[in-house]
Formats: C-alpha cells, sequence, structure tokens
C-alpha cells in the first residue's frame, strides 16, 4: 500500500523527527524528467543518424559533417541509454521509500494507540512501546540498505563510456568527502573549536597563536561552504552566515581601530591642555614680577640699566612658565594607561585592550571635563563602543542561536529544533535528485 498526503509531524513516542524523511513524489518527477528527455535525445541521435547517411550532401565540408554527425549521434544515443537507466533505478527506489514510509506510519499509528492506553498504567518496568520503536529501528535499517543498494546501481550506470568533465570529476570527489560523516564530524568539531575560542576570550585573554588559529579555521571553514555550495552540496543559509560573521569581525575591527584613534587623539587633546593650564598657571604665579618689570621698562626714566635687568628677570619668568608646561605635557603623556580588568573586558567580548581605550578615553573626559577640545576629540568614543559590542554579540549570538538550534553530527542525539531545520533546507542547494 502506497502512503498518500503529508507526513506526521509528531512522532512521540518514537522519534525527535521524522524517521523515513524523502519526497517520493520528487522522485517520480524527476524520473518523468528524464524519461522525456532521454526520448528527446534519441529522436535527436535520429535526425543525426538520417544526416550522417545522406548521400546527398555536396560541397568541401560534406564528409566531415557526415562524420561530425554520425559521432554526435553515437554520443546522443550513450546519453539517452544513461538516463533510461538511472531513471528506472529512480523509479524503483521511489516506490519502495513511499512503502517505507507507508510502513513507518503504520508502526506510529500502533506506538501511539499502544501509549494511550499506558497512560496511566501501573508500576512495571516494561516500556510499551518499545517494540514498536524496535521494529522502526529495523525498519530504517533496511531503508537505508536499499537507499544505498539503489545509489550504487545509480552510480554503475554512470559509469559509461561517457567521460565526464574534469570539473564533474572534481565534483563527485567534493560530494564524496562532504558526504562522509567522519568529515562532517571534522568540520563541526573545527567550527566549535572556534566557538570555545570566542567563549573563553569572555573571561581569558586567549595566547595570541590561539586566536590566529580561530581566525584561520574561521577563514577555512568560509571556503569550505563556498567549494560545498559550488559542487551543489552547500547552502546559502552557509554562505549568509559566513558572510554575517565576516561582516561583524570586519565591523569590530574597523571600530577597534577607531576607538584607539579616538584614545590617541583624546590623549594628544589632552596633552596641549595640560600643557596651556600649567603654563597659565606658571605665568599667574608670576603676575606680580611680570607686571614691574613690564612697568620698568616702558617707564622713560628708568635706566639702560634697570631695563636690562628688567628684561632678564621677565625672560626667566617666561622660561619657567614654558618650562612647566612642557613638563605638565611630558607628565600627561608618560602617565600609565589604565588596564582593563577581565570582567570589564567581558562587555567587549573579552578584548582587553578594546575595553583600555574606552577607559582611558573615560578617564579623560572626566578630568577634562571643561575643556573642549578634549571633549571633541573624544565625542564619538560611545558610538563606536557600540559598534564594536553590537559587532561581538551578534557574530557570537548568530553562531550560538544556530548551534543550540540546529542538528549535530558529533551528537546526533542533541536537541534541536525542526522549524529551524527546516528554515535552513530552503537554502540548501543540491545538484541531481537528494537521496
Amino acid at each position: 500500500m502506497r502512503a498518500r498526503g503529508r507526513r506526521p509531524y509528531d512522532w512521540t513516542p518514537l522519534a525527535d523527527r521524522d524517521p523515513v524523511p524523502g519526497d517520493p513524489e520528487a522522485l517520480r518527477d524527476e524520473v518523468t524528467h528524464m524519461r522525456r528527455l532521454a526520448s528527446t535525445l534519441r529522436d535527436q541521435a535520429r535526425e543525426l543518424k538520417a544526416i550522417g547517411a545522406e548521400d546527398g550532401l555536396k560541397g568541401q565540408y560534406a564528409q566531415a559533417l557526415r562524420g561530425g554527425a554520425r559521432e554526435l549521434e553515437h554520443h546522443l544515443r550513450q546519453t539517452a541509454e544513461r538516463y533510461e537507466h538511472v531513471q528506472g533505478h529512480l523509479a524503483s527506489w521511489a516506490d519502495e521509500l513511499e512503502d517505507f514510509q507507508s510502513e513507518s506510519a503504520t508502526i506510529l499509528r500502533r506506538a501511539q494507540d499502544e501509549a494511550a492506553q499506558h497512560r496511566h498504567p501501573a508500576t512495571t518496568a516494561e516500556d510499551p512501546v518499545k517494540p514498536y520503536r524496535d521494529a522502526l529501528t529495523r525498519l530504517t535499517t533496511l531503508r537505508d540498505e536499499r537507499a544505498s543498494h539503489y545509489a550504487g546501481r545509480v552510480k554503475r550506470a554512470c559509469k559509461d563510456v561517457i567521460r565526464d568533465s574534469t570539473w564533474e570529476s572534481f565534483e563527485d570527489a567534493a560530494d564524496a568527502v562532504f558526504d562522509n560523516e567522519w568529515c562532517q564530524k571534522f568540520f563541526e568539531l573545527a567550527s566549535w573549536v572556534v566557538t570555545v575560542v570566542g567563549v573563553v576570550a569572555l573571561f581569558v585573554t586567549p595566547a595570541g597563536w590561539v586566536v590566529d588559529l580561530a581566525l584561520g579555521i574561521t577563514f577555512a571553514l568560509a571556503a569550505k561552504d563556498v567549494l560545498a555550495l559550488s559542487v551543489g552540496e552547500g547552502s546559502w543559509f552557509d554562505i549568509g552566515m559566513d558572510t554575517l560573521g565576516f561582516l561583524t569581525m570586519g565591523t569590530g575591527k574597523v571600530a577597534f581601530g577607531m576607538l584607539k584613534g579616538i584614545q590617541t587623539a583624546t590623549s594628544a587633546a589632552a596633552e596641549a591642555v595640560a600643557e596651556e593650564r600649567a603654563t597659565a598657571e606658571s605665568l599667574h604665579e608670576s603676575r606680580g614680577v611680570l607686571d614691574r618689570t613690564y612697568r620698568i621698562t616702558n617707564r622713560r626714566g628708568s635706566s639702560g640699566a634697570a631695563k636690562a635687568e628688567a628684561r632678564r628677570v621677565r625672560a626667566g619668568a617666561l622660561a619657567r612658565a614654558r618650562q612647566a608646561g612642557l613638563a605638565a605635557r611630558q607628565a600627561e603623556r608618560s602617565r600609565e594607561p589604565l588596564e582593563a580588568t577581565q570582567r570589564e573586558a567581558f562587555a567587549f567580548g573579552g578584548d582587553r585592550e578594546a575595553a583600555g581605550a574606552c577607559k582611558n578615553i573615560r578617564r579623560l573626559r572626566e578630568e577634562y571635563a571643561q575643556s573642549p577640545e578634549v571633549q571633541k576629540a573624544s565625542a564619538h568614543m560611545e558610538g563606536w563602543r557600540g559598534a564594536f559590542n553590537a559587532s561581538w554579540r551578534i557574530g557570537a549570538g548568530s553562531d550560538g542561536v544556530d548551534k543550540f538550534l540546529g542538528q549535530s553530527a558529533l551528537v546526533p542525539g542533541k536537541p534541536s529544533s525542526q522549524t529551524y531545520d527546516d528554515f535552513k533546507d530552503q537554502f540548501t542547494s543540491t545538484v541531481g535528485t537528494g537521496w
């Protein structure tokens, strides 16, 4: 008996999700398409055969045209034969898959009925749905064997005299890698390494080589996703996640550079203000001396010696003021910068340097609150701080959501969201018919 209609969504109490997924109707649509294509190829082959046998062709290129038509007719017949063999295997698999799905739905209904009857059972160690769960396991095992059987037949049917292109051979090799269970686990493990480094960085600043390793793995995984998409084994969703990761990484790098630039500009403004203040304070302290020397030099009755002495005294006072200003600038420049604690760096994704830059800018803003120059130099600090924090939060958040809701090759039993997986599948790029 063939199954019809939609598959059950809730597979409780037997499984978390549909254990026999697939779309037999989609397979049959592909079979119909391949059957029509094979028919078209044979029609074209007959026409080319007639051209190759045409004796009425005359002229310089007649012989070449007849030879080319016969060769092309031969290849078209070979291609049609490949399609006919493959579509036959796909049709058989579609029928068997539908039978497997029908039987699995029957097992599910019986298990749910049994579970309903034992909703308030007496104390017993026996699981009432265990026989149905075992039956489903046997069914899925047989399904996997038959799927492998037909996959092998299709593969053998494609190994005919028609030579695939270099790119097609490369696609086959890449497909084998991406479909390999251990390769999938390796790729997922690599992505977890990047995630773990990011989480550890929230609490402890990792060594430079660890950060470089995480960045290298990130770029390698992105390259893997692009390659998988190009051979029909990838997903635009994965490419989007990679792009989002690189955008947030780039935004964070730009924001960090801007924060460091603001820190430098604010420090320079603070040094200038410190010099100006110290110079002004020294001049204020020497105001009496300066006023007296100016009166002496401006008085007509003052002797030359008195004026010379006044100028010397005034030059000394001005020199001391300049020296006081330079000393204040040097003191501000030499002041030890504040270092962010790991707790303060937590808000910056563990980046203590970015957190330290903001901490030092805030200190200067507070100490030189009355200075327009310092306030202007540090005016955009909060905006770039927000951009930096948003970049790592969005990147880490999207990665965390994907790992929390998505399926896992490393831990097959990990809880996941079927809705989320179905959403991701909408962006999957495939070549040919999926098994």
